[in-house]
């Protein structure tokens, strides 16, 4: 079966789910990754972490659309994004609840 869509439903359903475990490691890894680079080039940061969300949201645009190509099958850049908007509203709304971020922005 192909990967072609973003899995439904919220952060605790998708990343706390059946796959938690899966998930932990890879946020572990690339999350090193990051901050690794976002230190070395720490002059730079506010620049980078922009970069470094358009590379994530490209790569995992990139991977459905391969995979879906691999399987002859459809990948819908317009689904992929309401959902990506809907998982950038949802994460928005934890940053506020631990109030990393101040309501309305």
């Amino acid at each position: 079966m192909a990967i072609t869509n973003i899995p439904q439903g919220g952060h605790d359903q998708v990343l706390l789910g059946a796959n938690w475990d899966v998930v932990e490691k890879w946020n572990g890894v690339t999350s090193q990754v990051d901050e690794q680079l976002l230190q070395h080039f720490f002059e730079r940061r506010a620049e980078l972490i922009g970069v470094f969300a358009y590379a994530h949201v490209a790569k995992a645009a990139y991977s459905l659309a391969s995979e879906a190509t691999a399987a002859s099958s459809a990948f819908d850049p317009e689904e992929f994004g309401k959902r990506c908007a809907d998982i950038a509203r949802e994460q928005l709304g934890r940053c506020q609840q631990h109030q990393f971020l101040p309501e309305g922005e």
